[in-house]
């Protein structure tokens, strides 16, 4: 439903603005502006969809990669660059603001952290009984702003290594924390680890 009414609302701002160009501009130069709006909004559209598909191609990759293993699809959020320094990995090519595809491949053994184009995992996660995968509260940037927000992520620890992601089942992503946070109980539950409270 909230997909349905965001690209009703793309649809009508993009009428309404070829309403009001039109009317500013000669008419010779009208079916510039009947071409050239919609042209914009079909490509800006095409490249949200494929932003967006990025972390599940990666996981997809990944699972070719790994036959057998739990691979969850995520991006980054700011807390996940310093988990890569801490963990003696390089945290290159990722956004400091978060929101980088990663995915993480669960195995009997390991969680392994795995980052777009590379051809094996930038640092793995010893599995352990005492540290199983937990809810958490992690830092994204807040929509058109420079602001953080708090919101609901995934940690995977095994004491000395850790990482920090936010997991993305859907095409549009996690976009409000009451979403991750569903994401965060479905990443948890395939990783056989028990519920949060959060």
């Amino acid at each position: 439903m909230r997909i349905a009414l965001r690209v009703l609302g793309v649809l009508l701002a993009g009428l309404v603005s070829i309403r009001l160009i039109a009317n500013v501009v000669t008419p010779a130069q009208r079916i510039y502006v009947i071409v050239g709006v919609p042209l914009v909004l079909i490509i800006a559209a095409v490249l949200v969809v494929v932003l967006a598909g990025r972390p599940r191609m990666l996981a997809s990759r990944v699972a070719r990669l790994r036959p057998g293993a739990v691979v969850i699809a995520a991006v980054t959020v700011i807390e996940t660059r310093a988990d890569a320094r801490m963990s003696g990995a390089v945290e290159r090519r990722w956004d400091e603001l978060g929101g980088s595809p990663v995915a993480l491949a669960a195995l009997p053994d390991r969680i392994e952290v795995w980052a777009a184009g590379e051809d094996r995992p930038r640092w793995a996660i010893t599995r352990r009984v005492e540290f199983p995968p937990t809810a958490v509260l992690a830092t994204m940037p807040g929509a058109g702003t420079v602001n953080v927000q708090p919101t609901p992520a995934l940690l995977c620890t095994d004491g000395v290594s850790r990482v920090t992601v936010l997991p993305v089942y859907s095409s549009v992503g996690a976009t409000s924390p009451q979403r991750a946070q569903v994401s965060v109980h479905r990443a948890l539950a395939e990783l056989g680890a028990p519920p949060s409270n959060m």
